[in-house]
């Protein structure tokens, strides 16, 4: 995506052709996390607040389409959370940025602040970020996703009940 900028930037005349939803979606049932609570994915709208992956408040600059027919895995993490995500989604691990279909059990940790009742503790409040390994992927049966793209320079975005961050989408917000 950086390249892709680059290259607009650098030329004039640039044309990027990539299939239709190649978004990073969740379930749009995915409880976020927001100042006011949590909202279903699903609810969001562009303008909203969610938190990013230190607890700040950050807004949703795009709430795109809800997707269907697409590949969906549910992530479970040794917390108990469990998330249903494309095949697509990108989750920030301990090596990097990987799909939920190239997760491997056990094989990574995802950090994140404590949230209760839909409110975070911001990183700087915190006394530790815990790490949680994913202990389970399990492919389910596809369902309405959407994805966000959030204004954080990271691209991370709290999900689920327990504040999982996970990445949202860009490119579709270049063209």
């Amino acid at each position: 995506q950086k390249t892709a900028l680059q290259m607009m930037k650098d030329n004039r005349f640039t044309m990027l052709l990539f299939s239709r939803q190649t978004g990073k979606a969740l379930d749009v049932d995915t409880p976020i996390p927001t100042p006011n609570g949590f909202v279903r994915m699903g609810d969001l709208k562009d303008g909203d607040e969610v938190y990013d992956e230190n607890g700040k408040v950050i807004k949703i600059l795009l709430a795109h389409e809800v997707m269907y027919d697409r590949d969906c895995y549910e992530v479970v993490f040794d917390n108990g959370e469990k998330i249903v995500a494309d095949g697509e989604h990108l989750w920030s691990v301990d090596s990097g940025v990987v799909t939920t279909t190239q997760l491997k059990i056990n094989n990574f940790a995802v950090s994140h602040c404590d949230v209760v009742d839909g409110a975070v503790t911001p990183a700087e409040d915190c006394r530790y970020i815990r790490k949680h390994t994913i202990k389970a992927i399990n492919r389910v049966e596809s369902r309405p996703v959407r994805c966000i793209t959030v204004d954080s320079s990271t691209s991370l975005y709290l999900a689920g009940k327990t504040g999982i961050p996970t990445h949202n989408s860009t490119i579709s917000t270049i063209l």
